[in-house]
Parts: structure tokens; C-alpha cells; sequence
């Protein structure tokens, strides 16, 4: 039977996410360790891991409702997007794949945030 491959992220780019004003990992390995003081954002990057895999599973807007909303989601003092990109492989054969998503909050109306998702995807080119 043919060994199954695993999608691996290579490097993850994170802007405006909780305590992650702007960050970007290169070069992440299977087992990465992340050491830092209290409040650095150990915790937010795993967060920012959970949240995307929430938004495959349970959905975007149950994902971000179950974080509370807008004000605990956005970095404390930024007004910008929150913003993700991955770059990541299919296999360890096939070209880099770079996802970036754009979380605009565009309007609250009755306590409900309205959440609009940009999306580009391009094969073997870094944005």
C-alpha cells in the first residue's frame, strides 16, 4: 500500500492576531519548539493553528464567534486586517503553494460582526 503524504506548512505569516502583531516563521519544521516570556504568543501562534483548522470544520463565523468576537480576535491598538499566509507543500515533491487569507471586519450591526474573506492562491510563487 502506498505511504499517504501530509500537507506540511512551511512558513506561516501572521498580522493583527491577538498578541501576534506581525510575525513570520521560516523554514518551520514537523517538530518546531517555541520558547518565549510569559505573553510573548506562544500560546496565539497554536491559537492561530486551532483557528484555522476550525474554519475547515466548524466554519468561519463559529470559529471567530467561539474567540469572541472582534475584540478579543484583532491585536489590541491595530486598526489594520488581520491577515494570514501560508506557504506549503502537497508532498515533499511538488512546488510550494502560498495561501494567503485577508479577515476584513467589516460592519457590526445587533452585536453580529459581518466577516468578508479574500482569498488568492497561487502555485510556486510567493506573493
Amino acid at each position: 500500500m502506498p505511504q499517504q503524504t501530509v500537507p506540511h506548512i512551511e512558513s506561516p505569516r501572521v498580522k493583527n492576531y491577538r498578541a501576534l502583531h506581525n510575525i513570520e516563521l521560516k523554514q518551520l519544521k514537523p517538530l518546531s519548539v517555541f520558547l518565549g516570556a510569559n505573553g510573548s504568543g506562544k500560546s496565539t501562534l497554536f491559537d492561530f493553528f486551532a483557528f484555522l483548522s476550525e474554519c475547515f470544520t466548524i466554519g468561519l463565523l463559529r470559529a471567530y464567534s467561539k474567540r469572541g468576537g472582534l475584540k478579543e480576535l484583532g491585536t489590541r491598538g491595530s486598526d489594520g486586517p488581520i491577515e494570514f499566509a501560508l506557504k506549503y507543500r502537497e508532498n515533499p515533491k511538488t512546488p510550494v503553494i502560498t495561501s494567503r487569507k485577508i479577515l476584513e471586519f467589516l460592519d457590526k450591526i445587533s452585536e453580529i460582526y459581518y466577516i468578508n474573506i479574500l482569498t488568492i492562491s497561487f502555485s510556486g510563487f510567493n506573493l
